[in-house]
C-alpha cells in the first residue's frame, strides 16, 4: 500500500479515537497547580535630599573680594527604609567650591575714631544687623583669621565680613570683623571720617567700658567675605 495513504489512515484513526474517548467521558484534562514564591512586597521606602555645602578657599594672591567658582555644587540623595530605620546613600553630594581673593594693598589703612558698645545688655537676645547674636559671644570665628572681635562700621565703605586690624589703642592691637552698622558710623562716613564701634562684654570686660579714641588706626586685611 502507498506509504502516504498508510500515514493518512493512521491520522484519521488517531483523531477518531480522541473524539470517541472525549464523547464517552474517558478523556479528562488535569488541573496543574503551581506555587509562586515571588510574593508582592510593599516596601516602606522614601528618599531624602543631601544638600551640597559651599566651601570657601581664600587666595591671598587675588584681589580682595574677587570670587571664582572652582566646582559647581550638586545635591545627593539617600533612601530611607522606614521598616528598619536604615539609610543608604545612593548619590553623594558634591560641594560647591568658591575661591575668594583676600589680597589688600598695605596702604589700605585709615585713621579714625574707635568706641565700644553693647546695644542691649538687659535684653534676652542682642543681634547685629547681620543677625549675629552678641549674647552668645562678642567674638566671631572666621575660617581664615580665627577668633576675631565683632565690629560695627559704615557698610557703604566696610561691607559685611570685612576684616580689620585696629592698632594704636591702649589695650593693644585688635583683629575684628564688620558684622554690624550704626547711624553714627554712617553719618561719620558721609563726612569722610572713619568711625568704628567695638562690641564688648560689659560683665567680663569692665576695663573697656566707655573707651573712646580718635587716633585709632584701621588696617583692612580683607574686604568683605
Amino acid at each position: 500500500m502507498n506509504l502516504c495513504l498508510i500515514n493518512l489512515i493512521g491520522k484519521w484513526i488517531g483523531i477518531l479515537s480522541v473524539t470517541l474517548v472525549s464523547f464517552f467521558g474517558g478523556y479528562s484534562e488535569k488541573e496543574i497547580k503551581t506555587t509562586n514564591n515571588n510574593k508582592q512586597m510593599n516596601l516602606n521606602l522614601s528618599t531624602e535630599i543631601i544638600p551640597y555645602q559651599t566651601e570657601i578657599r581664600y587666595n591671598n594672591t587675588k584681589k580682595a573680594g574677587e570670587q571664582t567658582v572652582l566646582v559647581e555644587g550638586s545635591n545627593g540623595y539617600l533612601v530611607v527604609n522606614g521598616d528598619n530605620n536604615t539609610t543608604k546613600v545612593v548619590k553623594n553630594a558634591v560641594n560647591r567650591v568658591v575661591e575668594v581673593g583676600t589680597y589688600v594693598d598695605p596702604s589700605s589703612s585709615f585713621n579714625g575714631k574707635l568706641t565700644v558698645y553693647y546695644d542691649c545688655p538687659n535684653s534676652s537676645v542682642c543681634r547685629t544687623s547681620s543677625g549675629y547674636n552678641l549674647k552668645q559671644s562678642v567674638y566671631y570665628n572666621d575660617p581664615t583669621y580665627g577668633l576675631v572681635r565683632v565690629l560695627s562700621a559704615a557698610q557703604s565703605k566696610f561691607k559685611e565680613g570685612t576684616i580689620v586690624e585696629i592698632s594704636n589703642t591702649k589695650f593693644g592691637n585688635i583683629m575684628g570683623i564688620v558684622l554690624d552698622t550704626g547711624g553714627d558710623m554712617i553719618a561719620s562716613m558721609n563726612k569722610g571720617k572713619v568711625w568704628m564701634d567695638l562690641a564688648i562684654d560689659y560683665a567680663d570686660e569692665p576695663h573697656l567700658r566707655n573707651y573712646s579714641t580718635n587716633n585709632a588706626v584701621f588696617t583692612v586685611k580683607r574686604w568683605g567675605y
